[in-house]
């Protein structure tokens, strides 16, 4: 063989093993730079202290932490937020924490407590909002819902939230209320629930119709109604 092809196929296998060492060194340096065992973030954004912990973590092409098993408490002067979930990914620059799979959340702020279960969970720490499009059920005090969708907001005045085609349970001395609603409305504030759009309620065996219920959850009765059918349940 020429010596010229021998020399020419030398330094490509050269070049080769060069870029295969360099793709290693740099797959090593990016792992030994964001692979984290037992990560322990605390920060704090708009004056809530915020804990991610888990078993370990990583940086991905998103420049989002992946915490697996994730464990995380955001605490402010008036409530206290605790959160699990298989998988999590903290935006640090968006202040925004995405948990995944098996998530389940406990919030309590004054005298109300909240428990959510869901696949999907997003906490936006900068406005105190979670958000998600999945199917959640969601308990309140006395108060079960199970809806397509939640966004729930904290604020000083208390928790608001708004759930996507919820059917809501109530449980009422001896019997349980129960209703639907295309969008359905919870102000811990006024002790309201909204029922808007399609709205149905069963309270001891009346059965209301109606485009717009609201009903008081610590009275147990309804207080207004807007366009409604009534009927007794046979």
């Amino acid at each position: 063989m020429d010596k010229a092809i021998l020399l020419l196929l030398l330094m490509a296998n050269l070049i080769n093993s060069a870029n295969l060492v360099a793709k290693e060194v740099r797959e090593n340096e990016i792992q030994t730079n964001s692979y984290m065992e037992n990560p322990d973030f605390n920060y704090s954004v708009k004056q809530k202290i915020v804990n991610l912990k888990g078993d370990y973590s990583f940086l991905n092409n998103n420049s989002q932490y992946v915490v697996s098993n994730a464990i995380a408490s955001v605490k402010d002067k008036d409530s206290s937020t605790f959160i699990t979930s298989l998988e999590a990914k903290y935006s640090k620059n968006l202040n925004v924490i995405d948990f995944l799979n098996s998530v389940s959340l406990k919030t309590n702020k004054n005298t109300n407590t909240f428990l959510i279960n869901s696949e999907f969970l997003q906490y936006n720490l900068s406005d105190s909002t979670l958000y998600t499009n999945q199917k959640v059920k969601t308990i309140f005090n006395e108060v079960l819902l199970e809806s397509d969708g939640l966004k729930l907001i904290t604020d000083s005045r208390g928790i608001n939230a708004v759930f996507d085609k919820g059917i809501v349970q109530i449980s009422n001395l001896q019997s349980l209320d129960k209703g639907y609603a295309d969008k359905i409305i919870l102000s811990s504030d006024d002790n309201i629930l909204i029922l808007d759009g399609k709205a149905s309620f069963n309270q001891e065996g009346m059965i209301i119709k109606s485009d717009l219920i609201h009903y008081d959850y610590l009275e147990k009765k309804i207080i207004k109604s807007i366009n409604s059918q009534i009927q007794n349940q046979i």
